[in-house]
């Protein structure tokens, strides 16, 4: 999950006051949704395949992005009204321009996982004196990781009694890595972590980062990914906004409940996954649906483990509370 979120954050700039709205001159106004590839997607196939009642001449559309550059283009230019992205990136993108976006709910929670050949391994303190390869840097997962090796008592750093965070391999290598021993250990997010399964037989998943972190914060969720709305579209939108949430909702049980016919769907929709990975991988992959009123708490959460690590991959400061769309 890397980006650049400095990028990110200049390309809004410019492009804030762009309202969000339908397409004129066309029989029926298109609703479109934007989400990078691999990103909380699999939902998004039931709603492909089953076209969400939003009101009268309304079609619903979905666009998967190669960046999550392109998905907030999308937003500020006005070119889609609803879009996910990364808690860090949306609690950023907020902090630059209050009445830019709204966060709508958290529709994907953590997915991270230990993947190893070493079936001893079993918990973060048996990391201690390991080189690890870690998840994209500077992300939520990211920081969120060495908070809880710290919590642990095995922190990040290069002596014996710590763990070293090596960055150097791309998650789509990370397989390989593992097959071939120049990784031993490996932080793998899903899909990757499916992947790695399939491949490598003995590649397993050793610790279950969300496990972790419940253990640690009592039970709390961790959300990574957030649906997210055009403020200004909100204003006039909030009932179309609403319809399609309880759509969303729908088609997030539906998949979790029936993930052979989700899978098939988003490959059948090419939303950048294959079928056998994705039935495999919508167990682990944590898609929910949780309001952001309700999810405030969790998300906040999070977000302060990002502004004790590093300030400025939040924008400086927690979001207040017009962030949280309320419904």
């Amino acid at each position: 999950m890397k980006y650049n979120l400095n990028k990110i954050c200049t390309l809004f700039l410019f492009f804030v006051f762009v309202p969000c709205m339908f397409a004129s001159g066309k029989k029926d106004k298109e609703f479109k949704v934007v989400a990078k590839s691999g990103a909380a997607v699999a939902p998004f196939a039931y709603l492909c395949e089953n076209n969400p009642k939003l009101g009268k001449n309304i079609q619903f559309y979905f666009s998967v992005c190669n960046e999550y550059e392109e998905v907030l283009s999308a937003l500020i230019q006005g070119d889609a009204p609803i879009g996910v992205l990364p808690v860090e990136a949306a609690a950023k993108v907020f902090a630059q321009v209050s009445t830019s976006i709204v966060a709508l709910g958290v529709c994907g929670n953590g997915d991270l996982y230990v993947a190893s050949k070493n079936s001893a391994l079993t918990s973060l303190s048996h990391l201690k004196g390991k080189t690890v390869a870690g998840v994209s840097q500077g992300t939520a997962a990211d920081y969120a990781v060495r908070y809880l090796l710290k919590k642990a008592g095995v922190p990040v750093g290069e002596n014996d009694d710590s763990v070293h965070l090596d960055y150097s391999v791309a998650p789509a290598d990370m397989t390989a890595a593992l097959q071939k021993g120049t990784v031993q250990y490996a932080i793998m997010q899903e899909p990757y972590m499916t992947v790695a399964e399939i491949k490598g037989n003995d590649i397993s998943r050793s610790i279950d980062f969300q496990k972790e972190y419940a253990s640690f914060e009592d039970g709390a969720s961790f959300p990574v990914f957030l649906l997210v709305a055009n403020a200004n579209f909100m204003v006039e939108n909030k009932d179309l906004v609403q319809a399609f949430v309880n759509a969303y909702k729908k088609a997030t049980d539906w998949t979790n409940a029936k993930p052979a016919q989700a899978a098939a769907l988003v490959q059948k929709h090419n939303l950048g996954m294959i079928a056998p990975v994705v039935v495999r991988s919508i167990p682990y992959a944590s898609y929910v649906w949780v309001d952001a009123k309700s999810a405030a708490s969790d998300i906040e959460r999070v977000l302060k483990i990002c502004l004790d690590a590093n300030a400025d991959s939040i924008g400086g400061k927690l979001p207040d509370e017009t962030f949280y769309y309320v419904f």
